[in-house]
């Protein structure tokens, strides 16, 4: 804050790219900075919405005073204390700050982020959330430049955000990462269900584990529970007794997991309702602010808004623990204020923004051409009125989870299949997610039953027969939808478009979801906007006023290269659909011999075990996924979008992370990702690059001394099938099984020598046209060392042989079962034969230390 305002706030997620991060928050800092124009020197006072000495003593303390295994719990966690109690000390380190810093409890920084943003003169203030330093909810009123907490609240372990994050790993998703999920998939079920065992109904057993104790407190049956008795563990076998077994992670969903995501729903919001009834009867408040990680439930905050209990409701954007940072800083600056009061703040749109340099110079570096729209608004409605998707990419970060308008992926809403098509083919996510409607403010009456505005996305409601006939993708399935108010005030450019799209469509709505895919982070760069661009199926990207659509990229890269043949990476592109069977021994229709080149690549990497792992055109993925499984740390580039997309469906598919994929160019090194790697793997890559030798060179010097280099090269040897008379009676007394193969195949084989004797011209390099024209180099494996490796800057660790071919290779076609039954027998990576027989060899090269 600066002068009482809010100008920035930003999360460490989306520069570290790792969802949910816990690192210290070095680059949010920074960016909060660049955003104020300011040194850290000169910062007032750094506030923490956590109070260290707070949690020591009500967590640790005070019950070590009366209960032994509290205190001999005080002594089994004295370095998490400690850690927590030089809180001061590791921020300075972090940091370099000398001035002051203050720390202030985490639930009141919940209820001043709701409180003082939301304009209110007078409200209730409610917090709810897994849990602070001891306790995991406050009830305050507001009024004027203050609150005070009137209801104190349970403390841990009774918690409505644990035992939500508990039943959601229960139900085999990630705690305190996809409560959401459970969130839609509760529609889906029904409480009044019976339990596998007895007669009770899934409602009445969450009664039981959530009792109600008064009117504003609640205990978690602690026999149902292990969270609070160690960590990273959540629920007991009493638990499992009643609902039975856990669903494992990407297991099949059956009605029972629906039906306790339900009981579940329904028991929130039965007792924070409850809670909040009784709070209006004594409080006597007509307007209600929340915050804590259980207001991001929107289903909820639907259910409290439609109950008629408050005039109106405020739901901090930012309701998780991002937003306790941003109520340390309300706390610290009332604190230094003389006057300070709830005033409507702008707390929505306060990350990171960028330039039309840098938005260009990250097309730049993916050899892109966007053009500079004079009427970005409606250039984008008429893509999306043709049923295009849209990366809208926008000025300044939306803070807090919920994209709204500035990092977007777009639609129209209509057809109701519209979100069946984003949730497969871009975000890799569960089928029956919803997604949110964003409406002009003043046509929101007309299509939502919902009587105030919702510029955050936090309260859902009923649509109205208008949005089911118009904007049915956005219609879950019990008619409820998670919308987006969109004012001319609160985000003009966003405006702007609904309305451009409103007048081509008659239809005020669009399709709204995050521009991300499952996994990611929300974008929060122009380069990673282009790479989700190219590694999914949006059509169309808008960065500020920059626009480019996905045909003008594949025309633009999918170019011709020496000699008219078709670059690689667009002609397989077109495959990437069924190029994974080609490490499928069963199921491929040719030989396998992209399955024996990968058992090659996993035994040097089994023997080897980098640290870190570079998949160079990492393609569909399949390599990927056995060295994940294999215990490697992998991440992948390609430079296909089609590959990209399916490489991130099989890696979701197989429980990885899809964002282990990234869009890069080989041939641009300087585009790499930055990660300290030390190994690189390219299985079926280097040998497409349009300037081998220069991409070689500019690929080594991205490894570090020692690093590994491990690729494969197409046989040049393998070619002399057969050059002169010398090589063919080399290849029938040598190599040939002539003996096994009997006489009327002998005959043919001896034929198409005698044909190919006369047609072959004497060549000294060659390139491949056996993939429809495909641009490719072959190498002499006699002279790999010399000719590829020393220029490169690398040493030769082993030469490994695979594709071998007993037979032409006409005959893989002709008689593949014959060919694959000696070719199979053939297949020893380290056979002499192989330099003539296999049609493609593994390179191991290491990057020599400095002598």
């Amino acid at each position: 804050m600066v002068s009482g305002e809010i100008v920035a706030a930003c999360e460490e997620e989306r520069y570290t790219r790792e969802k949910h991060s816990r690192e210290f928050p070095v680059n949010a800092i920074q960016s909060c900075l660049r955003s104020a124009g300011v040194e850290i020197k000169e910062v007032n006072e750094i506030a923490l919405g956590y109070d260290p000495v707070y949690h020591v003593r009500e967590a640790y303390l005070r019950g070590a005073l009366e209960d032994r295994e509290k205190l001999s719990s005080l002594i089994a966690n004295r370095d998490r204390i400690a850690e927590r109690f030089m809180s001061e000390e590791l921020i300075r380190a972090k940091t370099g700050f000398a001035g002051s810093i203050n720390f202030y409890r985490h639930h009141e920084c919940h209820l001043a982020s709701a409180y003082y943003p939301s304009g209110f003169d007078e409200a209730l203030v409610v917090s709810y959330d897994g849990i602070g330093e001891i306790e995991s909810g406050l009830i305050a009123t507001g009024r004027g430049d203050g609150f005070e907490v009137v209801q104190q609240g349970p403390r841990f372990p009774h918690s409505l955000g644990l035992i939500y994050s508990a039943v959601t790993h229960f139900l085999g998703w990630k705690h305190h990462c996809d409560e959401g999920i459970v969130m839609g998939l509760a529609t889906f079920g029904n409480p009044y269900e019976k339990v596998p065992q007895g007669d009770k109904t899934y409602i009445d057993a969450f009664r039981e584990v959530i009792q109600v104790v008064d009117d504003f407190d609640y205990r978690i049956d602690q026999t149902f529970i292990t969270y609070h008795l160690e960590r990273d563990t959540w629920i007991n076998a009493k638990f499992v007794e009643y609902f039975g077994a856990p669903r494992v992670d990407n297991g099949p969903i059956e009605q029972r997991h629906k039906d306790i995501a339900a009981a579940l729903q329904f028991r929130l919001e039965e007792v924070v309702l409850d809670q909040l009834d009784r709070a209006k009867q004594i409080y006597e408040k007509d307007k209600l602010c929340l915050a804590g990680g259980v207001a991001l439930n929107c289903s909820m905050n639907g259910k409290i808004e439609q109950s008629g209990l408050f005039e109106e409701i405020f739901v901090q954007p930012a309701s998780g623990d991002a937003g306790v940072a941003l109520g340390a800083c309300l706390l610290s600056q009332k604190a230094h204020a003389i006057s300070f009061s709830s005033k409507d703040l702008q707390c929505a749109y306060l990350g990171s923004s960028t330039s039309d340099e840098e938005i260009e110079k990250a097309f730049k570096q993916r050899n892109l051409s966007p053009v500079k729209s004079e009427d970005v608004f409606n250039w984008t409605a008429q893509r999306l009125a043709a049923g295009k998707i849209v990366g809208w990419f926008q000025g300044k970060a939306e803070f807090g989870p919920r994209a709204l308008g500035n990092r977007s992926i777009l639609t129209r809403p209509f057809p109701a299949e519209m979100k069946d098509y984003l949730n497969s083919r871009v975000k890799f996510r569960e089928a029956f997610r919803p997604f949110a409607p964003a409406v002009l403010a003043e046509c929101q009456s007309d299509y939502f039953a919902i009587n105030q505005l919702s510029p955050h996305m936090l309260i859902a409601s009923q649509a109205k027969p208008l949005a089911q006939e118009k904007a049915p993708a956005i219609v879950h399935v019990d008619n409820s939808c998670r919308v987006q108010s969109v004012s001319k005030n609160t985000n003009p450019r966003f405006h702007n478009l609904i309305s451009a799209f409103h007048a081509l469509t008659d239809c005020p709505v669009v399709l709204n979801t995050s521009f991300n895919v499952k996994g990611q982070p929300i974008v929060n760069s122009p380069a990673e906007a282009i790479d989700c661009f190219l590694s999914t199926n949006i059509d169309c990207l808008v960065v500020g006023d920059y626009v480019i659509e996905k045909e003008e990229v594949m025309s633009e890269t999918a170019d011709v290269v020496s000699g008219g043949k078709v670059s690689a990476w667009s002609h397989f592109g077109a495959l990437a659909q069924t190029y994974g069977e080609d490490y499928q021994p069963v199921k491929h229709k040719k030989y396998p011999a992209n399955a024996y080149r990968l058992k090659i690549f996993n035994e040097i990497l089994s023997e080897l075990r980098p640290s870190l792992v570079l998949d160079i055109g990492c393609g569909t993925g399949e390599p990927m996924v056995d060295f994940l499984n294999a215990g490697h740390a992998v991440l992948g580039i390609d430079k296909s979008p089609e590959m990209i997309t399916k490489s991130q469906a099989n890696l979701a598919a197989a429980n990885f992370e899809p964002s282990l994929v990234s869009f890069a160019d080989m041939e641009m090194p300087e585009g790499l990702p930055e990660e300290p790697f030390d190994c690189f793997v390219a299985l079926g890559a280097v040998y497409y690059a349009e300037k081998f030798g220069v991409t070689m060179r500019g690929l080594v010097d991205r490894l570090p001394p020692g690093g590994h280099f491990i690729f494969s090269l197409r046989n040049e040897l393998f070619s002399l099938f057969s050059l002169n008379n010398y090589t063919k009676r080399f290849f029938e007394d040598r190599l040939v099984p002539y003996e096994e193969i009997g006489e009327n195949l002998k005959f043919r084989v001896d034929l198409f020598f005698s044909e190919r004797l006369n047609q072959l011209e004497q060549k000294r390099s060659f390139e491949t046209v056996d993939t429809m024209g495909v641009h490719s180099i072959m190498h002499n494996p006699l002279t790999v060392e010399t000719e590829v490796l020393v220029p490169a800057g690398l040493e030769l660790i082993s030469l490994s042989f695979y594709h071998y071919h007993p037979l032409p290779p006409v005959f893989e076609h002709t008689d593949p079962e014959v060919f694959r039954k000696f070719a199979a027998a053939s297949e020893v990576p380290d056979d002499w034969r192989g330099h003539f027989m296999a049609s493609s060899f593994v390179v191991h090269a290491r990057k020599p230390n400095p002598s």
